[in-house]
């Protein structure tokens, strides 16, 4: 029988207590790939080597405040050519991620950069209508 092959997304290197209890729940070695690494290589470098990803992938959440880049990672887990994605909860909780829940992820994405996309569009029309607001002092009552 073929041992599944089973990779960590994660953002941030993990505690040695952390993986330890995600190698005990999917009963075997776990490998690590971390975005720092991945990015390292430029776009085309990341992309080929999440495509080059099989088997298993979980997105560890080791605490609360590592699900806000939960989109994020599903994004970057929906390029990998694996046949199970799974979140990884702090109370050691293994979730499957759903298609939907990925679709959902990629437009969210999409929405956030296209509003920061305007929102920079309106501040820097803004500041081409009324240049002198970029050097103006600020007024001896506002000093304090």
């Amino acid at each position: 029988m073929k041992e599944i092959i089973t990779v960590a997304l994660v953002a941030y290197p993990l505690s040695q207590d952390f993986k330890d209890k995600l190698e005990t729940i999917v009963e075997g070695p776990v490998s690590v790939c971390q975005l720092n690494e991945l990015r390292q290589h430029g776009w085309i470098k990341m992309i080929q080597r999440l495509r080059a990803i099989r088997g298993q992938l979980i997105i560890p959440l080791e605490d609360p405040t590592s699900a806000a880049l939960l989109p994020i990672l599903q994004l970057l887990a929906a390029c990998t050519k694996t046949k199970q994605r799974m979140v990884f909860t702090s109370d050691a909780k293994l979730e499957r991620i759903k298609g939907l829940s990925t679709f959902t992820s990629i437009c969210g994405f999409i929405k956030a950069c296209v509003g920061n996309y305007f929102a920079y569009s309106r501040a820097r029309l803004a500041v081409n209508r009324k240049p002198c607001l970029l050097y103006t002092s600020p007024s001896p009552r506002d000093r304090g």
